[in-house]
């Protein structure tokens, strides 16, 4: 069931990413991207309400299903916060209805949190190239923001959220109530610098694909292009290194090694910060 959920999550992600795609007003400058099919504003647009009732189709009707197969498979729906694990009874369509929007909402998140990491390290990429011009179309003003505002965004929006959604949280019984507000202001701060963490398995598989990329041949494409792009950006802060040996270059590797251990001696401190709240 778990398997389940995260399908229709990535489902309902594309509906909503096809939602806004089609309203985009600029054409991504490629014609083989997969932004090909956005067009301009003309008569012949396609409509964008399909995509949204697609959605809310998904959202909606995965709750009475979660509600009748949850019970039977003895499932115990989730929401991974990395630091915590939220738990919701799925013999209540109620709360099943509210995990769905949640876990939704989280997977969104995520995803807008993905797109973030490209805008700020190909900041100086120009708009010619379509994947990142498509980063840029789906982050709208965010885009343009100054890099010290991008980089406080997660962690100011998930404190904000988590302070938001604490009471109806608490009306659904994952969390305890009696929480005062320091210590949920505290654990929001926690909860937002782990979610940098969500980079980790997104800048790995970019080391990974631009290492694959540099010794098998697999052919050009805007895709290829903004992974290279990419994955340089993210390596070059190691450029002062003596990491190539005659056409070899070991930056990937050691940008993947650091990459991974960083991110878990990261959350290794902040669960540990997280343990002793409040400060």
């Amino acid at each position: 069931m778990s398997y389940l959920n995260l399908i229709l999550d990535l489902v309902a992600l594309m509906l909503w990413l096809n939602w806004r795609g089609l309203g985009f007003r600029q054409v991504v400058p490629y014609r083989s991207s997969l932004a090909h099919t956005l067009k301009t504003t003309t008569p012949g647009r396609p409509r964008r309400w399909p995509s949204l009732a697609g959605l809310a189709a998904v959202l909606l009707l995965r709750a009475p299903l979660y509600a009748h197969l949850g019970p039977a498979l003895r499932w115990v729906p989730q929401l991974d916060l990395h630091l915590i694990t939220l738990p919701f009874r799925s013999d209540l369509p109620g709360r099943m209805l509210a995990f769905s929007f949640l876990s939704f909402l989280l997977r969104l998140g995520l995803g807008y949190l993905w797109l973030l990491l490209p805008s700020l390290v190909n900041r100086r990429v120009p708009d010619l190239q379509p994947m990142q011009h498509l980063v840029r179309l789906h982050l709208g003003r965010v885009d343009r923001w100054p890099v010290a505002a991008k980089c406080l965004l997660p962690l100011l929006i998930t404190t904000v959220l988590w302070m938001a959604v604490h009471p109806w949280l608490v009306a659904l019984g994952p969390v305890p109530p009696g929480m005062p507000l320091q210590l949920l202001a505290e654990q929001g701060l926690v909860l937002g610098l782990t979610a940098y963490l969500s980079w980790k398995p997104l800048l790995l598989g970019l080391l990974f694909l631009h290492v694959l990329h540099s010794y098998v041949y697999l052919g050009h494409s805007p895709f290829w292009e903004f992974v290279n792009l990419t994955a340089k950006s993210v390596l070059r802060p190691l450029g002062f290194l003596p990491l190539r040996l005659g056409m070899v270059d070991f930056a990937p590797a050691v940008g993947l090694v650091l990459v991974w251990f960083a991110a878990e001696l990261d959350r290794r401190m902040l669960f540990e910060l997280f343990r002793r709240l409040p400060l």
